[in-house]
């Protein structure tokens, strides 16, 4: 069963900076052995991360995931637009979770709009449908929510192997997945459950990336 914890911003600076000491072997800096920390540290240099920024209005949360084997950890922290600034500040919410959890523990960080909350056993029964380029700018003006994803498979320290992103709008709970295709905006609407079904597709795919044996490998 997924765990859950709160820290506040202070808190959880104090454990990240604990947790990098922990991963470059500065057992100084690192302090006493703590579970938390050592369970940060593991995940700062995980070969699967990835991250998801949702907003509504002017409001709005940043999930930072990470998976290990078979553990995962999601970060969660508010974000709010303030003086024509994002500010992410405030509590953060940590999640430990296995890998059939993490979509439960995504959503709940989500907008509260079934378009974007509901899992990926949603997404079977209707067809995507795209849209013709004079209805785009007329819906994504009506924009209810947003979310941009990005999932990165690392097989080495100085760069991922692989990148993958989406950006999905809900406009008139409608779901509508964004892409730009050779400089020009393509946007299709989706059943609701994509969300869940592509990031649970990118996830395994990244986790190809990082396991399978590369050019490299003897």
């Amino acid at each position: 069963m997924a765990r859950a914890m709160r820290l506040d911003a202070e808190q959880w600076a104090s454990v990240v900076a604990r947790a990098q000491a922990a991963a470059i072997g500065d057992a100084e800096k690192a302090g006493e052995p703590d579970s938390l920390v050592a369970a940060v540290a593991q995940h700062l240099v995980a070969p699967v991360r990835a991250s998801l920024v949702a907003t509504a209005g002017r409001l709005g949360t940043m999930t930072r995931l990470t998976l290990v084997d078979d553990r995962a950890l999601l970060v969660t922290q508010p974000m709010a637009e303030q003086a024509g600034e994002t500010r992410v500040d405030g509590e953060v919410q940590l999640v430990f979770a296995k890998p059939d959890e993490i979509w439960t523990a995504i959503a709940s960080a989500l907008p509260p709009l079934a378009a974007l909350r509901a899992p990926a056993a949603a997404a079977a029964p209707a067809e995507a449908v795209a849209l013709a380029a004079d209805q785009v700018a007329a819906l994504l003006e009506r924009e209810q929510a947003n979310v941009q994803v990005r999932v990165e498979a690392w097989r080495e320290a100085t760069q991922p192997a692989v990148v993958w992103g989406r950006l999905w709008s809900v406009v008139d709970d409608r779901l509508l997945d964004v892409r730009t295709s050779e400089g020009a905006l393509k946007v299709t609407e989706r059943p609701f459950g994509s969300v869940a079904a592509e990031l649970q597709w990118a996830l395994v795919g990244a986790v190809e990336a990082t396991t399978a044996p590369s050019s490299h490998d003897g």
